[in-house]
């Protein structure tokens, strides 16, 4: 394929180059004299889907007022925000952990993604605006464009944390406001699909597991029991386990996707930390019985999950099994491997108590150990009939008799001293 022609695709004004490279038409039509202009423009995207709506951002750039002001270019006094970004993407990109493990580095998988971001997301609508005059009405409008385009406001949101942290580098955080410009609507994780297994729900989803998918059954015990995220697991190595303290020992990850995968050190929260989550002898029995089935490559790879070639599962490799799992237990609300995770903290917090599940779950604050475990409509429906297990029952306007003492505790002393 021509990179210079590029190959048309299935969307209006977006070629593709190849590698991930797309050449967009861009649309304009100039106020003064009517007429219909055009440019050209490479992006990088994943798919040409991502490409097209690129293609829409820039068109509604261009219309904007606040996108393009010739007077901006006289104000010096403060950078402008798309020098500022790249300013900033070159610095923290280029941090390297061995170099200075004191400083925060950025992962392969970041790095891209913020590279995408500033690039394709920041820097055309903010670009020639300066950096202190960026306001939240600037934002929104931004945010709007995004959404009327077809992006989801995960993915918003996403684009919406580079631009607090680029701003907040220079001290301007006045656009910052994520919570009063983001609506609770289409929200992936919600109270009704929480990506989180109730007890009965857990109980079918390993037994079908184990049934239909027994290749990937030990992985799927280590996510729930020691609520690892799956990049923390696929990185997992046999020296890992500790059989004498009987505990995963947790020191790296993986970051990045096929060829461009590479293993980080430390835990999401703390490049320097490490977790310790406890290794069941259930799950223990399951890990060996697992490494019977390997061949003389993953032997050598050390590694509790390898692929067939000795490498690196990918973190999608599950998603496939989970639908399959769900289908067959009867579970129709949504559920990832991120949620065994969700679960498995859960279920540590009803059984052993909020530091316990805080501590293997390595969540830092209360308000992360809450978002990762809601209260369930049965738990607040359980809560209520313990504190009002003697309420009078009324039907039809009258008491009902239930054989045995009624009356919340305390009601009628209190009648009795208010007489």
């Amino acid at each position: 394929m021509s990179k210079k022609k590029g190959q048309k695709t299935s969307y209006r004004g977006v070629k593709a180059l190849g590698n991930g490279r797309y050449q967009l038409r861009v649309y304009r039509t100039d106020p003064v004299t009517g007429k219909q202009q055009e440019r050209m423009k490479t992006v990088e995207a994943r798919t040409a889907k991502e490409a097209s709506r690129l293609r829409e951002l820039e068109e509604l750039r261009l219309q904007s007022p606040t996108a393009q002001t010739p007077a901006e270019d006289a104000l010096r006094s403060s950078m402008l925000f798309g020098a500022l970004a790249d300013a900033w993407l070159e610095e923290v990109c280029n941090r390297k952990h061995d170099e200075d493990p004191t400083q925060p580095h950025l992962t392969p998988a970041t790095r891209t993604r913020y590279s995408d971001t500033v690039r394709n997301y920041l820097k055309p609508f903010f670009g020639r605006m300066r950096s202190d005059r960026i306001q939240t009405d600037h934002v929104a409008r931004w945010r709007e464009d995004m959404l009327s385009v077809g992006l989801a406001r995960s993915t918003i949101n996403s684009h919406h944390r580079v631009l607090k942290t680029v701003l907040a580098s220079v001290g301007h955080e006045a656009a910052a406001s994520l919570k009063s410009l983001n609506e609770r609507r289409d929200a992936r994780i919600h109270r009704k699909e929480p990506n989180l297994l109730t007890p009965d729900e857990l109980d079918r989803f390993l037994r079908v597991a184990k049934g239909r998918w027994p290749q990937h059954y030990a992985l799927v015990l280590v996510l729930f029991t020691t609520t690892m995220r799956i990049s923390t697991a696929l990185a997992l190595r046999w020296e890992d386990l500790d059989l004498e303290t009987m505990e995963f020992v947790v020191t790296r990850r993986l970051s990045g996707y096929g060829a461009g995968v590479e293993v980080v050190p430390g835990v999401k929260r703390d490049r320097f930390g490490e977790d310790a989550p406890p290794l069941l002898e259930e799950v223990l029995d399951e890990l060996r019985a697992l490494r019977t089935t390997f061949n003389e490559k993953q032997r050598i790879s050390g590694l509790l999950f390898p692929t067939a070639q000795g490498g690196f599962r990918s973190r999608n490799s599950l998603r496939k099994p989970f639908l399959d799992i769900c289908k067959h237990a009867g579970i129709t609300k949504r559920f990832t491997p991120h949620g065994c995770r969700r679960t498995g903290a859960k279920l540590y917090g009803r059984t052993a108590g909020t530091r316990m599940a805080m501590d293997i779950a390595g969540h830092v604050t209360d308000a992360m150990h809450r978002h990762y475990t809601p209260l369930s409509a049965a738990e607040k429906g359980e809560a209520g009939r313990r504190a009002f297990a003697g309420l009078r029952l009324i039907e039809g306007g009258a008491e009902a008799e239930t054989g045995t003492q009624t009356g919340t505790p305390g009601f009628e002393e209190e009648n009795a001293s208010s007489k």
